[in-house]
């Protein structure tokens, strides 16, 4: 408690704060009356948590963004959003809004920082449509509380053979409960897998090309060269890796995607053929 009320402190020693609303060189947070506590805890991580993304990212945006966090039952945020929704992004607005309510208000830190990585991929891609589980896979390399119920989720539908097929993955996203917990669940695995066996640098050219015009699968594709079957080797005896079960779920899921996409065009070239016409997944969605 020491620690994050030293933290608030400290940060409005350079920002400004009038009466439910603080401004700090970043971001400017407002609150209605029963989630002021709430702010003061996401207030204190806020410029950290923008620096590790953005610096990951490559981002160098200034702008301030938005954060309004809403506890009132009432409002009109809180009636509209789906029930496991605890936070959202306007990435073109730069502004997110939190829900402190309930189990929300104690992982609002981590929330806002899911949400706030979709700005900063917004931004770093200058609008350019992504499929929502890279999207939401690549948010959740900076806020991962949720590890361990997200790998039970993912245990359990392996054990049933439940996984949805990766060109499924974004449709899923639109279900409700329990589908879509499935579909964060691979989609966080998938892109550890991916920054894993990329490294940061090679997802920055992933988004790089993806930015300057290149179909996603088709990036992908490129920046993995050779082709994902090259990965596949890497997991293929599960004795030989007891102790990475992040690989044996990454392989899973990367192996369906490798049947899905690569071998349904035929090869390397056909793949980038069949995706430049009909495209792989839907634009990144920000919840």
């Amino acid at each position: 408690m020491k620690y994050v009320l030293a933290m608030f402190i400290a940060c409005l020693l350079v920002g400004k704060a009038f009466g439910n609303e603080v401004i700090t060189p970043h971001f400017r947070f407002t609150s209605d009356s029963g989630s002021r506590g709430t702010m003061e805890r996401v207030v204190a991580i806020a410029e950290k948590k923008r620096q590790e993304i953005f610096d990951f990212l490559d981002c160098h945006n200034e702008e301030r963004i938005e954060v309004h966090i809403v506890s009132d039952l009432h409002s009109e945020e809180m009636q509209r959003r789906p029930e496991w929704v605890a936070g959202y992004a306007i990435p073109n607005e730069r502004r997110v809004v939190l829900f402190a309510y309930g189990d929300e208000v104690f992982h609002a830190e981590d929330i806002f920082t899911h949400e706030l990585a979709h700005i900063a991929l917004h931004m770093v891609l200058g609008g350019k449509e992504i499929p929502t589980w890279f999207n939401e896979g690549l948010a959740m390399l900076f806020a991962d509380k949720d590890l361990i119920s997200r790998l039970e989720t993912l245990m359990k539908a392996q054990a049933l053979g439940g996984l949805i097929p990766l060109n499924d993955l974004d449709q899923a996203f639109r279900a409700g409960a329990p589908r879509v917990h499935l579909a964060y669940s691979e989609a966080m695995f998938f892109v550890r897998f991916l920054a894993k066996e990329l490294g940061s640098h090679r997802l920055r050219e992933l988004l790089s090309l993806v930015k300057d015009g290149t179909p996603f699968a088709a990036a992908l594709l490129q920046v993995t060269n050779p082709t994902p079957r090259a990965f596949r080797p890497i997991f293929q005896d599960p004795r030989q890796e007891k102790g990475s079960t992040l690989g044996h779920f990454g392989v899973s899921i990367f192996v369906g995607w490798n049947n899905c996409f690569v071998h349904r065009g035929g090869g390397r070239e056909k793949a980038q053929d069949k995706t430049q016409e009909e495209g792989m997944g839907d634009s990144g969605g920000t919840r």
